[in-house]
């Protein structure tokens, strides 16, 4: 009976000792037994589970190994304490009135659900774990004993993380997150570097951010309300701000991915932000944000997604790049760089009250500065690829800045208030593109630079002192002297440059040969850029002829270009309005007056461009202001303008080159040459190249403005060819009305029209008196009244030539007009019987009539008359052939 009794008593003991897993089989109370499949009350050594669905509460505490409360299932605490000292599982919902205390020397808390607690759930394990499947809410504080370890691999959002002391660690494992809506872990010892975990300060009340024994991977600030640093940060991957106020007090961030402002604010308080990754790593800040001290350390490249202002120093040790939307940089304390900096488009601002410094070499695209004290650059070399713009101070170069010059664009100097000034010299520099070898007119808007800055950037040749061994070889190099141009041609005026020590000399025009091999070439001198209001110096000789006499070849004087159209150049009566430039990719001078180009000219005159302008009485001036700057895109050649004139523009072309001429509309325009509307015509310096011009009184001319019509018009032109073919005469631009080409020797017109080439087989040589231009309106308009003709010849007449075609030694023009008789033809200035013929503009005779007798007016009927066109009237005696264009309403 003993032994019975010991081994039942054994076998209980076994049971009890090592626990039993009990599961809730309906909703009650945890001290009924009922509520369990065991029908017992769970013990101290048991494992727990709660099922889904079913609510037990207590009427006591407990102590108990393992606690599972399934999803979908309550444990209510009340208020009992409540010990587990194995396990905790919560998918469902737990409710605690009192402490929950977690202890064992391997704990696990993990589960998907929720503990709503009001008091503190107490962590005395020494190795706690949250498994990584662990998203858990715990709503209330979780404090870690003295000595209590934990390591989370999973999700955890808490209320309060509380720390006894400096033995309690919280450690956060790769891909963990912590979020925390209270003071977070003060006094305890927090472990947070590992890779791709994350701290979340989420509280709308005021958080420190303590400082992590190993750093922060990521650091996440959400909630509102104030999050002061405790000290110095490390961050190993990315800081996000989305909500709340992030202040260093004067502390130092160093982050090595990305700085991301989405939200809140951030206010440096005197601190540093370092940017210290060796990877690449980006910025994005928001309005009225700014850095202190922000350093740009580390490895690789580090791009502004946002602009950043830096109310202190900015210092590159690596590599800043302002990204593809150019961002920009306002700084207020000292530009430090011994890396690498990306300008793109970007700006770069310089403003404070205080002196600002620069140091080290990059190549900003924009400078900025307004800042009283001045802004100085004190080591290395700085590059402006863009605008230096002084709004006010003085900027000191040092002699260190340089004017970038490429393709795109080169850098300018903008206009200067009176209250700001530039100190110290600078590099110009003048990109000049691929292209034929040629001569390229430029100009050097600096003093003090010499010939001899050139001989390192292209090949000179007949200047002494290059030593270069082309020496004793032709000038490469030239001004312009009107003085000499009296062999009737204006390329007698070249002087040539002997010395690599001759002086260049800011408003002075240079004709620069470059050679092919040299192209594409960057032109770079120093010296003082020129400031504020200059007199360009301009000479008139009268001992040549009209087509030699009075032609300056200048520059542009500033570091900018300028806008030749502005109010602020200002010039007398004795210069003319236009300017001509050479242009080396189309071989032929371009030209512009009014707001009409040819050739490529503008009213924009890019920096480091020789130009001619062209005096025409005595005593010329021409001046101009720092306002005529302008930020205008201008290479050596400026772009076509867009006219705000009606216009016709014309190119004769062969061998793949062209030259234009325009006419153009103006109430002022007239036959003669208009120095204010009209502009001359210089040939090409390439023999091979056509010319084409309109003649005037005093010379040929690219761009003739011509009154608006009220009849037809005849413009004669001139044509000159080096070499026998067949060229093209194409219409580049033609406006509302007829337009011809008046062949005088074939006695043909050709109607001009855009999109049709005329062809023209044309001898070598010139041809000033065979083409004439005929423009003819929509609808003429009726002469005065003439006494010779009898009042029912003109009453209700449309009128239909005013200028005759071609016309010989008569003393009367031959008019014409329709009436209700016909087409009337006025033959009183005619003394001899007469054939008459009209012809249509494709050369189909459309009416003829012979013998007839002259010396009164003759009606022409003849049908059917194709409406509103022209045609070409001609009337042949025993001596005399007469043509004229006439314009036939069809009526």
């Amino acid at each position: 009976m003993i032994r019975f009794v010991f081994l039942t008593w054994l076998v209980f003991y076994s049971l009890y000792s090592t626990g039993q897993t009990i599961h809730s089989i309906q909703s009650g109370k945890w001290q009924k037994a009922s509520t369990w499949d065991c029908n017992c009350i769970p013990g101290t050594s048991d494992t727990v589970i709660i099922g889904t669905g079913d609510s037990v509460w207590l009427g006591s505490k407990i102590d108990i190994a393992n606690l599972t409360i399934e999803a979908g299932a309550v444990f209510d605490g009340k208020s009992r304490a409540v010990t587990v000292t194995g396990q905790l599982s919560v998918p469902g919902h737990m409710y605690l009135g009192s402490k929950l205390t977690m202890s064992s020397s391997a704990f696990r808390l993990s589960g998907t659900g929720t503990i709503d607690n009001n008091k503190n759930i107490l962590i005395s394990s020494p190795a706690l774990e949250l498994p990584a499947s662990t998203d858990l809410t715990v709503t209330g504080n979780l404090k870690i004993d003295a000595g209590g370890q934990v390591t989370s691999s999973g999700t955890l959002h808490v209320g309060k993380l509380i720390a006894t002391d400096a033995t309690s660690h919280w450690t956060n494992s790769s891909n963990s997150h912590l979020y925390t809506d209270g003071p977070m872990f003060s006094g305890g010892t927090l472990y947070a570097s590992a890779a791709n975990n994350g701290i979340h300060y989420t509280s709308s009340s005021k958080q420190d951010i303590i400082v992590p024994a190993d750093g922060y991977y990521h650091l996440i600030i959400q909630g509102s309300n104030n999050k002061p640093l405790q000290g110095n940060v490390v961050v190993y991957g990315n800081l996000e701000l989305t909500d709340g106020n992030l202040n260093l007090k004067g502390y130092t961030l160093a982050i090595h991915g990305n700085f991301t402002q989405t939200g809140g604010s951030f206010n440096p308080n005197n601190g540093k932000v370092i940017l210290a990754g060796n990877q690449p790593q980006s910025i994005t800040t928001l309005d009225n944000n700014p850095f202190y001290d922000l350093e740009v350390a580390g490895s690789d490249t580090k791009t502004l997604q946002s602009d950043i202002v830096v109310k202190n120093n900015l210092t590159i040790s690596s590599a800043l790049d302002v990204s593809t939307n150019s961002r920009n940089i306002e700084l207020k304390g000292n530009w430090i760089n011994t890396g690498t900096f990306t300008s793109r488009q970007g700006t770069v601002s310089f403003s404070n009250n205080i002196a600002q410094t620069i140091s080290g070499t990059q190549r900003f695209c924009n400078v900025e500065c307004n800042n009283r004290s001045g802004v100085s650059i004190i080591s290395g070399m700085s590059e402006i690829k863009d605008s230096l713009k002084l709004a006010r101070g003085e900027f000191n170069t040092n002699d260190s800045l340089g004017f970038y010059s490429s393709a795109n664009r080169t850098g300018r100097l903008a206009t200067m208030p009176s209250n700001a000034s530039l100190t110290g010299k600078i590099f110009f520099q003048r990109y000049i593109g691929p292209g034929t070898a040629g001569f390229r007119h430029i100009g050097f808007p600096v003093t003090g630079a010499t010939v001899n800055e050139l001989n390192d950037d292209l090949t000179l040749t007949g200047i002494a002192g290059t030593g270069n061994g082309y020496e004793s070889y032709w000038t490469s190099m030239y001004s312009y002297d009107e003085d000499y141009a009296t062999s009737g041609s204006i390329d007698s005026g070249w002087t040539a440059i002997h010395s690599v020590l001759d002086t260049l000399y800011p408003f002075t025009g240079y004709s620069l040969w470059v050679y092919k091999t040299n192209l594409p070439c960057v032109l770079n001198v120093q010296g003082t850029p020129i400031q504020g209001n200059v007199n360009i110096p301009l000479t008139y000789a009268s001992n040549g002829s009209p087509s030699e006499n009075g032609w300056n070849l200048v520059s542009n004087p500033y570091p900018s270009a300028i806008n030749w159209d502005h109010s602020e150049v200002v010039y007398n009566a004795s210069v003319g309005n236009g300017i001509y430039v050479w242009n080396a990719n189309t071989q032929q001078y371009a030209s512009y007056v009014n707001h009409i180009s040819t050739n490529g000219g503008s009213a924009i005159i890019a920096p480091g461009q020789g130009f001619y302008v062209l005096t025409t009485g005595v005593a010329p001036t021409l001046s101009m202001t720092e306002n005529v700057k302008t930020n205008a895109t201008a290479n050596l050649i400026g772009g076509r303008v867009q006219s705000t004139h009606t216009q016709l523009r014309l190119a004769l072309q062969y061998n793949g080159l062209s030259d234009e001429t325009v006419l153009y509309y103006h109430p002022e325009g007239h036959v003669e040459w208009d120095f204010a509307l009209d502009a001359a015509k210089i040939p090409s310096i390439n023999a091979e190249a056509p010319y084409l011009a309109s003649n005037s009184d005093r010379g040929p001319l690219s761009i003739n403005a011509i009154s608006p019509l009220q009849g037809q018009t005849e413009v004669p032109i001139t044509i000159s060819v080096a070499t026998s073919g067949r060229y093209q005469l194409n219409a580049i631009e033609v406006p509302e009305g007829q337009y011809f080409l008046w062949d005088n020797e074939l006695k043909k017109t050709t109607p001009i029209v855009v999109g049709k080439s005329i062809t023209l087989d044309l001898k070598s040589g010139e041809y000033d008196n065979r083409y004439s231009i005929i423009l003819i309106p929509i609808q003429s308009t009726k002469p005065s009244e003439d006494a010779n003709l009898a009042a029912d010849e003109t009453k209700d007449d449309t009128y239909i030539s005013k200028q005759p075609v071609s016309q010989t030694t008569l003393t009367l023009p031959l008019r014409t007009w329709e009436s209700s008789e016909g087409l009337s033809v006025d033959l009183r200035g005619w003394d001899q019987p007469v054939n008459i013929r009209i012809v249509d503009l494709t050369g189909r005779t459309i009416y003829t009539r012979n013998n007839v007798q002259s010396g009164n007016i003759v009606n022409c009927r003849f049908t059917p008359i194709t409406s509103n066109t022209a045609a070409i009237l001609e009337v042949t005696g025993k001596e005399h052939t007469q043509a004229v264009l006439i314009y036939l309403s069809g009526r």
